[in-house]
């Protein structure tokens, strides 16, 4: 029986000893994967050399969050429209794509698809003379994009067989069209000089529920302002992080026989809405005194765009309150 257990705690050991050895393997091998067979045709050499560069296991994890974060068009939304098309068209390539032994983004087809998408196919009714009359020449036509440069309003990307399979004919293909295709890494790096991660969407500070929350859902039924407490803002912006915009709203407020219940702070709140994200803001605020007035300011960056406004405040006990809706745009300091 004692042998028994000593070979079982031997067989233990081997286990855990073994586990532990292929862990950063593992590891090794999802970040290996990651810049060798998913990212390989949009990262950019320095970027790549960067990553290398890179030892501990947080700091490469950082630096993918960072590296689709680069590519998003729209950074202050969780979701990432690059990242998630990206994935699916690399998913349907892998698949789809043949060329002798390679497949996939090995692939002329394949890496054209994966920078462009899904074409609208076309056949030509002549086929090229010698070898290729048994393969026609493919023509895949898209839309042209704003950052080709391109005269027409769609482009073209010529394929010829080879005897083995389809490849680019760079000769068939507008010289801008292969420049556009070379650049592409380059171009889709929308926010190159991002060293930290944008801000996402946040829980809500306003739920439906809540005091605030209410009164917006109040005034947006009604369409009218709830005025209780009189009170003037001012907008101004400065140039943030991340290529967002910081807006701050200063708020000139008339107390009148509120001026004792108020005791120089108050709440403000609101919230900025725009293609169905909400931005909350809500802060107990101290007040300065300024001749009948009170004065107090509010803050939070976003990205440059229009928004619906509704921005209020309320008394400590939220006994006396006023809230507005207005438009606002926030102006884009970065381009």
């Amino acid at each position: 029986m004692k042998i028994k257990k000593v070979y079982e705690y031997v067989f233990l050991l081997i286990f855990l000893i073994l586990l532990n050895f292929n862990l950063p393997a593992e590891n090794e091998d999802k970040y290996e994967k990651w810049l060798n067979k998913e990212v390989n045709l949009i990262i950019t050499e320095a970027e790549k050399a960067e990553f290398k560069k890179l030892e501990k296991e947080r700091d490469k994890d950082f630096f993918i969050k960072l590296f689709w974060a680069k590519r998003d068009p729209n950074p202050q939304t969780e979701k990432n429209e690059f990242q998630d098309e990206y994935y699916r068209r690399l998913e349907y390539l892998k698949k789809a794509f043949l060329y002798g032994y390679k497949t996939g983004t090995e692939t002329d087809m394949g890496k054209v698809y994966l920078y462009f998408g899904i074409p609208r196919v076309l056949h030509p009714s002549t086929s090229p003379s010698g070898l290729q009359q048994n393969f026609p020449q493919e023509i895949w036509i898209y839309l042209s994009q704003p950052w080709m440069n391109l005269p027409k309003k769609t482009f073209n990307v010529v394929f010829t067989h080879d005897g083995i399979g389809y490849v680019i004919d760079q000769n068939q293909t507008d010289f801008r069209v292969m420049q556009a295709f070379y650049s592409y890494r380059e171009k889709i790096l929308l926010h190159p000089d991002l060293k930290e991660l944008p801000f996402a969407k946040k829980p809500s500070l306003l739920p439906p529920e809540s005091f605030g929350g209410k009164l917006i859902q109040q005034i947006k039924s009604s369409q009218e302002d709830i005025v209780q407490i009189p009170f003037e803002k001012q907008a101004l912006f400065t140039k943030a992080e991340n290529e967002s915009t910081y807006l701050t709203f200063l708020l000139k407020i008339e107390p009148g026989e509120k001026k004792e219940a108020i005791q120089k702070k108050m709440v403000i709140f609101g919230s900025l809405e725009r293609d169905g994200q909400s931005f909350d803001f809500r802060q107990e605020k101290d007040l300065q005194d300024e001749d009948n007035y009170l004065i107090s300011q509010v803050g939070l960056p976003l990205l440059p765009g229009d928004y619906k406004l509704f921005i209020g405040l309320a008394t400590m006990d939220e006994k006396s309150y006023s809230i507005k809706m207005d438009q606002i745009q926030v102006p884009d300091f970065w381009t």
